[in-house]
C-alpha cells in the first residue's frame, strides 16, 4: 500500500477535516465496482452516467444473487422523525427510489400502494399510494443491459502502485483508477476496510401459495414484518412474507422455526394468512452497521487517521488537524441492512458526487452520518 499524505487546501482546513471530501477523479477514469448487488449496480450506473468507465465484478454467476436476490422487494417508508439525520436520510431515499425505479419502466413494480402499521395491531395504520412491491429480477435484467458486468469473478485482493491492481487469488484480473466496494458483509474482507464495523444479519423469507385468491391483501402490508400482494413467481401465484432477523448468523439453510416466526408476524397484519401452504422460502445475509445507517464514502487510512486525530480526545481544535488521510481512490457503499432497495439509488448518486466532485445530493450533516470514518472518529474522541 502506498503512503498517503493529506495536504491542506489553500491553507484553510475544513470545519471537520476528518470528513473532508476526497480529491475528485478525472472523468473518463476507470472504476472497478466489487460486488454486483443493488448497491453495486446503482453506484455503477450513477458513475457511468457521470462519465466514468465502470466495470462491475460479481462473485456469482449473475448479479443481484445474494441479499438483493429476493423475488420481491419492498419500498417501506421510514417513520423516523425528520429531525434526526436518520429520518432525513430515509425520507430522501424514498423519493429518489421512487423516481429511479419508475424510470426503469412500469414492469418493475409488482404493485403500488402500501399500508404501514404503526404498532402491533391492525387498528392504527398509514397509507402510502406510491411505494409498494418491486421486482428484483426485472431490475437486474434492466440494469444488466446498461452496465459492463463480469460475473464469476471473485476479487480477493488489490494493491496500489499508481493504479489499483485487482487479483483473484494470484491471478491478475484488472487495473483501475478507483475501486468501490459494494459487497455487503464481504466489503470488510480486505485489509484497508477490515476496521469497518459491519455485522452480518441472516434474514429468511417465506413463500405462500396464492392460487386461491380469495381474501388476499391487494396492497403491500408493512409492520414488524411485511406481506406482498400475490404475484406470478415462476408460473405460480405467490405471496412473500418475512423477514426473520438473526444477528451474526451466516447459516443459509432454511429453517422451520423462521417460517413459523414469519407466519406469526404476518398473521398480525392479515388474519388468516398463516393458514396458507408454504411453498418455499429464501435466506440471505445482510450487512448492518452499529448505528443502523449505511456506509458510503472514501476509506480512511486507519493508521494515519489515528495518528492525525489522536488528540481529538482533548477536544475538536480544528486548526490543529490536517484534512482526512484517505486510502487513494478507495470507496465503499455497504451496510444497507433491510432497506437496500430503498437507499441504493441515493447512495449511488452520493458516490458519483464524491468521486466526481459534484454537489452532494444530501446535506453535509447527512453525508457525515454516512461517512465510513465516523466510527474511527467516535472512538478517537473517546480516547480509544
Amino acid at each position: 500500500m502506498t503512503n498517503i499524505t493529506a495536504q491542506r487546501q489553500n491553507n484553510q482546513p475544513p470545519a471537520k477535516p476528518w470528513f473532508h471530501r476526497p480529491v475528485p477523479l478525472e472523468k473518463g477514469s476507470r472504476i472497478a465496482v466489487i460486488g454486483g448487488g443493488i448497491a453495486g449496480l446503482t453506484a455503477g450506473l450513477a458513475l457511468q452516467e457521470n462519465g466514468y468507465h465502470v466495470t462491475i465484478f460479481e462473485h456469482d454467476h449473475v448479479p443481484m444473487n445474494r441479499a438483493s436476490g429476493n423475488p420481491a422487494g419492498i419500498l417501506d417508508p421510514s417513520l423516523t422523525s425528520r429531525e434526526s439525520l436518520e429520518g432525513q436520510f430515509y425520507h430522501t431515499t424514498m423519493f429518489r427510489a421512487l423516481d429511479f425505479y419508475s424510470s426503469l419502466g412500469r414492469q418493475v413494480f409488482l404493485s403500488r400502494g402500501l399500508l404501514k402499521f404503526t404498532d402491533d395491531s391492525s387498528d392504527d395504520n398509514l397509507y402510502f399510494p406510491d411505494p409498494g412491491t418491486i421486482s428484483p429480477p426485472k431490475i437486474r435484467d434492466i440494469l444488466s443491459q446498461k452496465l459492463r458486468i463480469k460475473n464469476n469473478v471473485n476479487i480477493t485482493s488489490f494493491t496500489h502502485t499508481q493504479k489499483w491492481h485487482l487479483f483473484e487469488g494470484d491471478k491478475p484480473r484488472a487495473t483501475a483508477d478507483a475501486i468501490v466496494l459494494c459487497g455487503g458483509p464481504l466489503a470488510r474482507g480486505f485489509s484497508p476496510t477490515d476496521h469497518l464495523p459491519l455485522e452480518p444479519v441472516r434474514g429468511q423469507i417465506t413463500y405462500l401459495n396464492a392460487e386461491k385468491n380469495d381474501d388476499l391483501p391487494r396492497k403491500t402490508l408493512c409492520g414488524k414484518s411485511y406481506i406482498t400482494p400475490a404475484f406470478d413467481m415462476n408460473g405460480q401465484m405467490t405471496i412473500v412474507t418475512g423477514a426473520s432477523f438473526s444477528r451474526n448468523d451466516t447459516d443459509m439453510s432454511l429453517r422451520g422455526d423462521d417460517h413459523r416466526e414469519n407466519l406469526g408476524n404476518a398473521e398480525i397484519l392479515w388474519p388468516g394468512i398463516s393458514k396458507r401452504d408454504i411453498t418455499g422460502g429464501r435466506c440471505a445475509i445482510r450487512a448492518y452497521s452499529p448505528d443502523h445507517m449505511p456506509i458510503c464514502g472514501p476509506i480512511a487510512d486507519q493508521e494515519q487517521y489515528q495518528a492525525a486525530y489522536k488528540m481529538l480526545k482533548h477536544g475538536p481544535k480544528h486548526q490543529n488537524f490536517i484534512p482526512a488521510p484517505y486510502v487513494p481512490n478507495l470507496y465503499a457503499v455497504t451496510g444497507l441492512g433491510a432497506r437496500g432497495f430503498m437507499s441504493a439509488p441515493l447512495l449511488g448518486d452520493l458516490m458519483a458526487a464524491l468521486i466526481s466532485g459534484d454537489a452532494l445530493p444530501v446535506t453535509q450533516a447527512v453525508y457525515e452520518s454516512l461517512h465510513p470514518a465516523r466510527f474511527l472518529i467516535r472512538a478517537l474522541k473517546k480516547g480509544k
